[in-house]
């Protein structure tokens, strides 16, 4: 009962925190480690299967996470996301879409 309390708690700030990145990735982490919790606490699986289970939902929200960062990034152009928005912006294309040739 305290696990699913806890992990619609995670959804709750999930929902709550969408506009700061690093509060919103801290709770998909907090509810990706409830939601192993929960699954372990079942004695339905061995310990390498939950090991293999883990890892991949944990690759699956870090690559959730950084394609949210990035998405976010481009969404708002604020101070806390310059220095993403400064490693995936293109800075061969203005604004607009058009092409800035270097001067030489």
């Amino acid at each position: 009962m305290l696990m699913k309390i806890l992990f619609f708690a995670g959804l709750m700030s999930l929902c709550w925190w969408r506009k700061n990145i690093i509060l919103l990735l801290l709770s998909m982490e907090m509810m990706l480690m409830i939601l192993f919790l929960m699954i372990s606490s079942m004695n339905f699986m061995y310990s390498s299967t939950n090991s293999m289970f883990m890892l991949v939902m944990m690759v699956i929200g870090s690559s959730i996470g950084i394609s949210m960062m990035v998405a976010m990034s481009r969404l708002q152009n604020s101070t806390n996301s310059s220095s993403i928005w400064s490693l995936t912006f293109d800075k061969n294309v203005d604004f607009f879409g058009a092409i800035i040739f270097p001067k030489f």
